[in-house]
């Protein structure tokens, strides 16, 4: 089982709370629990963050929240307000993986992404708002990841 530890936390500055949390985890993280992603909210003044761990013992979930680490990490500078914390099982989704699709779907949904991609380029190039643009640029750059995984799944160069 994989159980990830979500926390939501509150910060007055969120930059010196993410260098002070890199060198605090860098020192004291257990060894069976890793970062899945650190990500900064978008309201007011990105103050907010939520940071996902993972590991795959309940046990060590439930040890490390209860710790005096994660208690430490949590409080460094600039805390506003408690954290959140909470813990989940990882439930598989209903999607499937890379790895349940056949070669053949896989080179038809490689060959469907590289058509998107080319459209977003003719848009990129023909659009007038630049909002509208970084909007297009970021779809493209989110499908050239994409599309970069499955040639690698397929043995292709990405």
């Amino acid at each position: 089982m994989t159980y990830l530890i979500a926390i939501e936390q509150e910060v007055g500055d969120f930059e010196l709370w993410q260098q002070e949390f890199k060198t605090h985890w860098q020192e004291k993280h257990p060894p069976d629990i890793e970062v899945q992603q650190l990500t900064q909210g978008m309201r007011h003044d990105h103050s907010e963050l939520m940071l996902t761990l993972r590991t795959n013992s309940l046990e060590s979930a439930e040890s490390f929240v209860a710790s005096n680490e994660l208690q430490d990490l949590l409080h460094a500078p600039g805390m506003l307000a408690p954290p959140h914390i909470h813990i989940g099982e990882l439930v598989p989704s209903e999607g499937r993986t890379p790895l349940e699709f056949d070669q053949e779907e896989l080179e038809e949904l490689c060959a469907m992404v590289e058509t998107q991609l080319r459209e977003l380029w003719v848009g990129i190039h023909h659009a007038t708002l630049s909002s509208f643009r970084d909007g297009l640029k970021e779809r493209r750059k989110n499908l050239r990841a994409l599309h970069n995984k499955i040639r690698r799944h397929l043995g292709q160069d990405g």
